[in-house]
């Protein structure tokens, strides 16, 4: 498969701009924290402005000078609002935001329409605070989240649905649904098992699937796999800050048909250029 050329910085804001706003997916949303402290000047620094002008121009310059601020705020597809503390996330050294995270999403729905994902906060809301040991199992906070994937009988008809979500507050990770392959897959760039995220994921796909009338039992057979190890299938990271944008490069690379460490036979890895390209 041909990678499809990204949009432009202003295409994709005059996108965003476009996008109507869905309805909630949840009652409350909780959100993972921010790695930005309080108190950050609410203005771009000299260097901030003068990186974007040089970068991006001046119409984009003025439009995130306009609506990156919380007075102000930028909309985007889920109605969420990106501020300059989830701009200076994109710092070298810095965790992303769970709405840094969300919009790349969005942006990247919009680059490949088939993309379907659950929000970070799906996690979330299913297991409760990822800080606060042992996980739990919320169902009945999670039972709207299907609505833009089709509903409980729709999610199944599709070949992938992304879940990125944040463990132990520090690491973003990505859980990868294959409805199709009736597999989950683990994606970790530190290498962590994920057995008991895909356990807690495998239950919520039962109980989905239990709500379409006429569905026989989920998995009579045993047939789902839940592949927990991900040092088969992704490139370690060497640092502690990088998991946000390696996230970021699963969806680019899944996406486009290319290959990560080990996923299919091959040595091929991260270059360089594709975390700079997402940074």
């Amino acid at each position: 498969q041909v990678p499809k050329t990204p949009p432009k910085p202003k295409e994709v804001i005059d996108l965003l701009a476009q996008t109507p706003e869905n309805d909630k997916t949840a009652e409350t949303e909780e959100e993972t924290p921010h790695s930005v402290p309080p108190g950050t000047p609410e203005e771009f620094t000299a260097d901030e402005a003068k990186y974007i002008q040089e970068r991006f121009g001046d119409d984009v310059f003025e439009y995130l000078d306009k609506h990156l601020f919380p007075n102000k705020g930028a909309k985007w597809g889920s109605g969420k609002r990106i501020g300059i503390k989830d701009f200076r996330s994109l710092r070298p050294g810095v965790w992303l935001s769970d709405d840094v995270i969300n919009l790349y999403f969005e942006i990247s729905h919009l680059i490949h329409p088939e993309l379907k994902f659950l929000k970070t906060t799906f996690m979330l809301q299913l297991l409760g605070d990822p800080k606060k040991p042992p996980l739990l199992f919320d169902y009945d906070k999670v039972t709207r989240y299907s609505k833009p994937l089709g509903g409980p009988a729709g999610m199944f008809m599709l070949d992938r649905i992304f879940v990125p979500f944040n463990i132990k507050g520090n690491h973003w990770v990505l859980a990868l649904i294959l409805p199709q392959q009736k597999k989950i897959e683990y994606w970790d760039s530190k290498h962590n098992n994920g057995k008991e995220y895909l356990d807690h994921i495998y239950k919520y796909l039962a109980l989905e699937w239990d709500k379409v009338p006429g569905n026989g039992p989920f998995d009579p057979k045993n047939e789902w796999k839940l592949e927990a190890d991900s040092s088969k299938r992704v490139p370690k990271q060497p640092n502690d800050n990088d998991c946000g944008v390696y996230l970021c490069c699963y969806i680019d690379h899944i996406m486009s048909g290319n290959v990560l460490l080990g996923y299919y036979g091959t040595s091929s890895r991260f270059e360089k250029g594709d975390l700079d390209g997402v940074h």
